[in-house]
């Protein structure tokens, strides 16, 4: 039963992680479009907004994957 348990935990964590990654991630990236487009409209700013849509989805894919480490 215990082992059920904590299979049905690791199944709801995972789902938890994976909806949270779809959701942060373009959250984040429209925040630092928004930013970028009121604080530096030049033709620099869009690299620098792909460089950090890049960022942040690289850290929300960090925090699920150890969420998810975590959680086993």
């Amino acid at each position: 039963m215990a082992a059920r348990n904590e299979s049905l935990l690791v199944v709801i964590v995972s789902v938890l992680v994976v909806v949270n990654a779809i959701i942060m991630i373009p959250a984040s990236a429209q925040l630092t479009a928004n930013f970028y487009e009121k604080s530096c409209p030049q033709p620099q700013a869009l690299l620098d907004l792909i460089r950090s849509v890049v960022e942040n989805a690289a850290w929300e894919l960090h925090f699920s994957v150890s969420t998810f480490m975590t959680a086993l």
